[in-house]
């Protein structure tokens, strides 16, 4: 199973990353927030479709007995850095930008890319999501 993270900057800027559900976004988040980091990038809108991992990360909720409480501790962390991150929930079917990332990534077995613009594979995915 493939996932994916898809960030844009205030600047307009493209990035996607490529478990379960679960831990594949968690494992989105964490890859972004730290290459966004690294970018200088200082304000994020991060979209997610595991409304789980949105809570978990930005609530106070108890996570000693989660499998992935490493990770969700470290991007608890990151968020606290000096930056705005929004980290929201967006259904399954307004996440189709991240999908094909995701799918790419796993087609081509790259992690990581950086656009400028939106390849042109992602335009109509892109689009679906604005309606």
């Amino acid at each position: 199973m493939g996932a994916a993270a898809v960030v844009q900057d205030v600047a307009g800027a493209w990035l996607s990353l490529g478990g379960d559900a679960f831990m594949a976004e968690l494992t989105g988040i964490e890859l972004g927030l730290q290459h966004a980091w690294h970018l200088g990038l200082r304000e994020l809108s991060c979209f997610f479709d595991c409304l789980e991992v949105v809570i978990v990360c930005f609530s106070q909720v108890n996570v000693s007995t989660y499998w992935a409480r490493d990770a969700i501790l470290r991007v608890r962390t990151m968020l606290q850095w000096g930056w705005d991150v929004e980290l929201a929930h967006v259904p399954m079917e307004k996440n189709n930008a991240a999908d094909c990332f995701a799918k790419r990534a796993s087609r081509d077995g790259v992690a990581r890319r950086e656009w400028r613009l939106p390849p042109s594979f992602v335009i109509e995915a892109l689009y679906k999501d604005m309606l």
